[in-house]
């Protein structure tokens, strides 16, 4: 689920369930209660099919982009319902006046499966090749990007940009140029563009051991001016617990993170595997972390 907040209220978005429907629900109240997507007249937007039958609606916690007036948010179809190949990349849009419970209000682009022959031959074959999570931004030039992690082993660092076209009905890839070089762009990430800056920030995970590049035991911060050279500027949480390297890696995740603006600093929530957990992507906590000053990292 992302939040959102608006003069209408306060918005929860995602799906239903893993693989599910995807719903929005509102808050009237500064999120006390919520609204319950029982219809396509109270959030119901797109129905998906029973347990691993089609659709099957997928997300992750990634940023809702304004633009002209309109929302667009990102979601995947997992058809068929295989972890990285069956993810087909999608984003749904609405009118930003609109009533955004009303399944009506939003309209669907079509979906884009990840085609294997995309992948550029000195990678070598790739184990479970595909695009999820993605990140939905403005460029500089007022293009829409869609900007997804990729699952690239036994390589890392790559993530796969989209293009969104006609007001989201439609969304395109362009192998020759739609892979860029992205800092932890093999583990999810979110994007957000700090217009006093004028820089798009993102916190990844920049793991720096090749032989296990999907590890998760470094968090950083990196900045872009254009959304494709991306600078490391700080790291943010490593493990501190002890463990020898080999066990710290295999026990340890910082991931997941999605943050947001406030005023001078950055707050982020981490799905956070330390101190005890089964295993790194496994988390035994939810933390919460704040970049004081961050504007004075990154200049």
């Amino acid at each position: 689920m992302e939040y959102a907040f608006y003069s209408s209220g306060r918005y929860l978005i995602g799906t239903s369930q893993q693989y599910g429907s995807i719903v929005i629900r509102r808050s009237s109240d500064g999120g006390y209660t919520w609204s319950h997507p029982s219809d396509d007249r109270s959030g119901l937007l797109f129905q998906g099919g029973p347990f691993h039958q089609p659709p099957n609606y997928h997300c992750a916690p990634v940023p809702i982009l304004e633009k002209d007036g309109r929302l667009y948010r990102a979601f995947e179809d997992c058809t068929p319902c295989l972890w990285g190949t069956g993810f087909q990349s999608l984003i749904i849009s609405a009118d930003s006046s609109a009533d955004l419970l009303q399944a009506s209000s939003w309209t669907m682009s079509n979906k884009l499966p990840f085609d294997s022959s995309h992948v550029p031959s000195e990678w070598g074959k790739l184990e479970k090749p595909g695009w999820l999570e993605g990140n939905l931004v403005e460029t500089k030039g007022g293009e829409v990007w869609n900007i997804l992690r990729f699952n690239s082993t036994p390589i890392w660092d790559k993530a796969a940009v989209i293009q969104v076209h006609d007001s989201g009905q439609k969304i395109t890839f362009q192998p020759n140029d739609g892979f860029i070089d992205f800092p932890g762009g093999i583990t999810k990430f979110t994007i957000r563009f700090d217009s006093v800056s004028e820089l798009y920030l993102t916190l990844s995970n920049n793991n720096p051991n090749t032989e296990n590049p999907s590890r998760r035991s470094v968090l950083s911060l990196h900045a872009s001016e254009n959304l494709t050279d991306w600078q490391h500027k700080m790291t943010l949480l490593q493990d501190d617990s002890g463990l020898p390297y080999n066990q710290s890696i295999e026990l340890t995740g910082f991931q997941y993170p999605d943050w947001q603006f406030d005023g001078e600093d950055i707050i982020c929530l981490v799905r956070t595997a330390y101190d005890g957990a089964h295993n790194f992507h496994d988390s035994n906590r939810i933390t919460f972390h704040r970049i004081k000053n961050f504007r004075r990292l990154i200049s």
